[in-house]
């Protein structure tokens, strides 16, 4: 369930990530749009207005009507005989005719003169690239009546392909193939009268650094745009993970809370279990059964009331301060051997000590010695399938140190997961699947413990072999 509810928050987080984003995309290209058309407008205008001044009195450029007139009006009685005697012939002369005027427009093109003051009025434009196209040149014979020299998307097969473009012929510029976006102004001259000719011309810019300059211009609404993505981001990414350790946290104090309820009931349960043994009256007729179980009674009161007191450090993982004093560790192994015996079933259950080392004296804690080796035996109880839950413990000597070593025929396990089991919280994978009970805090606490007292432990373990915890601990000599 709560897999489930994690996926679709993710989903929704996701699809309203990508919505956002595909907004901001929308808003940042239609600004750019708007800022491109903006700054077009500017340098156009620019641009027409000195256009518009040099071509006042003329056509196409300065000096651009005298051509057009010194090709066609000298030609025009003989291009209407030509048209009356043969259609045909007409149709050669019109084009030979219109290529010759191209010609001679694109030889006397005086536009570069034209655009330098433009330039140099506005240094912001920086380089200008320009097209000037003649789209429609016609003659008329008789009003209303145009014949065409040259017309924009007819082939002229006389007038060299480079020249003719899709925006018409190519008197002077670089920019071929403009975009609309590229226009400045498209003007049409006609004089209405017979013997006379009309045309259409455009001129086209387009600046170098233009897409620079709107960038520029845009980059705070592109700042602010990109500074609040990834506002979302991040405060997205807090809230998933300041969610995610609340609800950490909650399954820690679940999971602490029962874990603890559990390290209670360990005392309590062999307490009760003494107890009714005690009520066992074939049993108490005989005084050697008494002792054991009151002694058994007595400790693990004891160990319950010390459990109580130090319930505050393991909550709140303060560090350990060991009330150390000088003990026997076979006398405390031995007790913690038979408290353990009473809540394990005997016949699947065997444990042993072996007391090999010659001096056992120490200084230590009792009470976290306990959970040191109790904790140890807990794991090797829990992660164990064998029919019969194997423990052997054994002391020795070496090097003015007691090495005390507890053996177990469990599951055992890998390096990788012997590398990380004294980590806080730390569950094998495997276990987690399985779902066996504990929070990971169990060879934590042997790690802190162990720690406090100054001493050292070794861990040696072979899967489906069993695990040997090796405690070394220094002797009071």
């Amino acid at each position: 369930m709560f897999r489930r509810k994690i996926f679709t928050l993710t989903v929704v987080a996701v699809v309203s990530f990508i919505i956002l984003c595909g907004v901001q995309f929308f808003l940042l290209y239609n600004t750019y749009k708007l800022k491109n058309a903006q700054y077009h407008l500017t340098c156009a205008a620019s641009i027409e207005k000195a256009y518009g001044n040099s071509i006042k009195d003329d056509k196409v450029y300065p000096g651009g009507a005298a051509i057009l007139d010194s090709y066609i009006l000298g030609r025009m009685d003989t291009l209407e005989k030509i048209l009356i005697r043969d259609t045909a012939a007409f149709r050669t002369v019109r084009q030979q005719l219109g290529d010759s005027v191209v010609r001679a427009l694109r030889e006397k093109n005086n536009m570069d003169s034209v655009l330098a003051p433009v330039l140099k009025s506005n240094p912001h434009i920086g380089s200008l690239q320009y097209g000037l196209y003649l789209s429609m040149l016609e003659i008329c014979f008789s009003p209303a009546r145009y014949y065409p020299l040259y017309t924009r998307g007819e082939k002229n097969i006389f007038m060299d392909e480079a020249v003719q473009t899709s925006a018409g012929a190519l008197i002077g510029g670089t920019l071929r193939e403009p975009a609309p976006t590229n226009s400045v102004v498209e003007i049409t001259v006609a004089s209405g009268n017979d013997h006379s000719y009309r045309l259409r011309f455009a001129l086209f810019a387009d600046t170098g650094e233009r897409r620079w300059a709107i960038i520029r211009l845009m980059m705070p609404a592109f700042l602010l745009s990109v500074f609040s993505i990834l506002s979302v981001m991040v405060i997205s990414y807090l809230a998933f993970r300041n969610w995610g350790v609340q609800k950490q946290l909650s399954e820690m104090k679940s999971d602490f809370i029962n874990s603890i309820t559990h390290e209670f009931h360990t005392p309590l349960a062999t307490i009760i279990i003494a107890n009714r043994t005690l009520q066992n009256k074939k049993l108490t007729t005989h005084v050697d059964h008494i002792d054991p179980l009151a002694n058994v009674i007595e400790r693990q009161s004891h160990r319950l009331k010390s459990m109580i007191q130090h319930v505050l450090d393991i909550t709140t993982m303060n560090k350990i301060i060991p009330d150390s004093k000088l003990v026997s560790v076979h006398g405390m192994l031995e007790d913690i051997i038979q408290d353990y015996r009473v809540k394990q079933d005997p016949s699947h259950f065997d444990i042993s000590l072996g007391k090999h080392a010659q001096s056992d004296t120490v200084m230590a804690d009792p009470f976290w010695f306990s959970t040191i080796v109790i904790n140890i035996l807990d794991n090797a109880v829990k992660y164990n399938d064998k029919e019969v839950k194997g423990i052997e413990i054994s002391t020795s000597n070496f090097r003015k140190h007691l090495l005390v070593e507890m053996r177990d025929n469990g599951c055992g396990m890998d390096e990788s997961t012997r590398k990380y089991i004294f980590e806080k919280f730390y569950r094998a994978p495997d276990q987690v699947k399985k779902e066996s009970k504990g929070l990971g805090l169990g060879l934590y606490y042997v790690k802190m413990a162990v720690q406090a007292h100054r001493w050292k432990i070794e861990v040696d373990s072979r899967p489906g072999v069993g695990s040997v915890f090796s405690l070394i601990i220094p002797l009071n000599i």
